[in-house]
């Protein structure tokens, strides 16, 4: 099944990809399907999805063989929205607990509570639906009749000597050997019969997660977040959980949005001032899977937006009570009641300093990224440390100012590091 979608450089872009445009000129997102049969139907259980392959080794429709262990799930982790039939406008659920091996990749599809997506539950629980799609961009492909393609089908034959029969071999025109996944359907036409469906579970009427849809965030300044980051690169790794420190250090207005429609969000903060807020001392929130490091931040500003995006638009929420941080890291827990050895890490550094706003960020489901402009530019106050810096970037060409803006980043991170270093012996 093939795609329309051309990679262009704002695709490129929208998906927070650093690629250069011009090796992809002609190119279209690439997609392929495959079949998958449900092994176990297991409808007491409380949740309900589905798990299988969604991708395999073997030569498709088209006669491409994608490499399931070349393709970098990365950006599609940070947003596994789960379609039907690749329709961006219509998401059913989202994946978790993904797993790539040499042979597949494998995916627990978990459904939502709205009506499509339990018409499109039943279907697959009913076997009705049996497909599952996944939508890549080729960053490096073997074409046969050029150099790499004999080598690289020597290498399949090799590994999987039953399944790339020299009667196989020669139905192949192309071998994926790397690339990048955008997108993940539930979809009606196969072009790969192997991929299996090995169980279902009953649907329960617990509420979709709110990372499933869209965010309005508050991005920090580019000083303040390098000296965020600064902090927390100076803890250990050993103390460091899977999620990792945060790379964009921000204060989230209003989880769980459903519209995917940047300007129904502008339309609803139109006329709003600028924002101003105040950071705290930082904190750890403990839940089940890690310690959560933050700035507590207090902003009669923040507040005044999170409700009215609450009652402005639908949205989906876990939490009752809204309380604006900015995440530094996330920790493994620790069962010692005074968190040690976090301790040291809970500190008044960012107490009492405050931080502005000229704009928002809103981020959909489906990974589209929105400035948000409020009325009124401010000019924030500098420290005097900075002020300099930032005076000469006013008057530097656009090219000059990323590299000046990218070298104060690093400055205040170094300094921090040395700070931190004499602050706590290490």
């Amino acid at each position: 099944m093939k795609s329309k979608i051309k990679i262009t450089k704002k695709f490129l872009e929208n998906l927070g990809l650093d690629l250069d445009p011009k090796k992809f000129v002609g190119t279209v997102v690439k997609r392929m399907s495959y079949h998958s049969d449900i092994d176990e139907v297991l409808p007491h259980e409380r949740d309900g999805y589905s798990f299988g392959r969604i991708m395999t080794i073997d030569v498709d429709g088209d006669g491409d063989v994608m490499i399931p262990d070349g393709v970098d799930l990365t950006r599609y982790q940070k947003n596994p929205v789960v379609l039907f039939n690749h329709h961006r406008d219509k998401p059913i659920g989202f994946a978790e607990k993904m797993s790539v091996t040499r042979e597949d990749i494998t995916s627990k599809t978990r459904y939502g509570t709205t009506e499509e997506a339990q018409k499109i539950y039943q279907l697959v629980r009913d076997k009705v639906l049996r497909t599952h799609s996944v939508g890549f961009i080729p960053i490096e492909v073997a074409i046969k009749g050029r150099p790499g393609f004999k080598e690289a089908a020597g290498k399949l034959r090799k590994l999987f000597p039953e399944k790339f029969t020299e009667e196989n071999v020669k139905k192949i025109d192309r071998i994926i050997l790397k690339s990048i996944m955008v997108e993940y359907s539930i979809v009606t036409i196969p072009s790969n019969e192997d991929a299996v469906m090995l169980e279902v579970k009953s649907l329960s009427t617990k509420k979709e997660s709110p990372e499933s849809f869209g965010a309005v965030m508050a991005m920090l300044p580019t000083s303040l977040a390098a000296r965020i980051k600064g902090f927390s690169g100076m803890i250990p790794d050993e103390y460091i959980n899977e999620d990792g420190r945060e790379d964009e250090p921000h204060i989230t207005v209003k989880y769980g949005i459903h519209t995917k429609d940047a300007s129904e969000i502008q339309k609803l903060l139109a006329g709003e001032k600028p924002i101003e807020a105040t950071m705290k001392r930082t904190t750890i929130f403990k839940n089940e899977d890690s310690f959560v490091l933050k700035i507590d931040v207090e902003s009669e500003d923040l507040n005044r937006l999170n409700s009215m995006i609450s009652e402005g638009t639908e949205v989906t929420d876990t939490y009752s009570d809204y309380k604006p941080h900015i995440t530094i890291a996330y920790l493994k827990p620790v069962e010692d009641e005074e968190d040690e050895p976090y301790r040291k890490y809970m500190v008044d550094m960012f107490d009492g300093e405050k931080v502005y706003f000229n704009e928002l960020e809103f981020s959909s489901s489906d990974g589209e990224r929105s400035n948000i402009i409020l009325e009124e530019e401010i000019e924030p106050p500098l420290t005097k440390d900075i002020e300099k810096q930032v005076v000469e970037i006013k008057v530097l060409s656009r090219a000059t100012q990323i590299k000046k803006v990218s070298t104060i980043e690093q400055r205040e991170a170094k300094k921090l590091q040395q700070l931190y270093r004499k602050m706590w012996g290490c």
